[in-house]
């Protein structure tokens, strides 16, 4: 009988030491609070101005910030420069944040941070919230500096991708097609 209350006592020791407040009490460090308060203003902003709404985030910084993420969705259908548009605006939004806020400096990999620093995915929706059809966009993203659009695929259970370029390209590429736009309104 004795060994038998020795292995409950010892059993319930094991089970209660994890019931202590103080050891399970997460405390998230200034650069956790630091990168949080940033993507929920960036996630925000976005928001407002370009009408995605937020879905997720992400981030590499176990011992400096290399990366930040957030993602949308975006409940219209789109071509590829309204996909350009939203990515290089979200983007630029995003990496003007990390750069202007001096706190977070001390923390990142570089400085200033650049567009390979951050990664936006955007899921795209239906107005009714259902997911694209076959041929239609269904994820756009910038990931390390590369700016993809996938479509649905019914032959590939994961999107294909019909378009790739640097953020550079697609910065080039705006601006062509703005310079375009306002020659056609000359």
């Amino acid at each position: 009988m004795k060994p038998f209350l020795c292995l409950i006592t010892l059993l319930l020791l094991i089970a209660s030491c994890g019931q202590n407040d103080f050891r399970n009490t997460y405390v998230p460090s200034e650069k956790q609070k630091l990168v949080n308060e940033i993507r929920k203003n960036v996630a925000q902003d976005i928001k407002m101005k370009l009408n995605l709404s937020p879905c997720g985030t992400g981030g590499q910084m176990m011992h400096q910030i290399e990366m930040l993420a957030l993602a949308f969705n975006y409940y219209q259908p789109i071509t590829i420069e309204e996909g350009r548009n939203l990515l290089i605006t979200s983007i630029d939004i995003f990496v003007k944040a990390v750069n202007d806020d001096e706190r977070i400096r001390p923390y990142l990999a570089n400085y200033p941070f650049e567009p390979k620093n951050v990664q936006i995915r955007i899921f795209l929706r239906n107005p009714n919230g259902s997911n694209p059809g076959p041929g239609e966009f269904a994820v756009i993203s910038s990931i390390d500096g590369i700016l993809e659009y996938d479509v649905n695929d019914p032959k590939n259970p994961l999107f294909t991708t019909i378009h790739k370029e640097s953020y550079q390209e697609a910065l080039q590429a705006q601006k062509t097609s703005d310079s375009h736009l306002l020659k056609i309104a000359q």
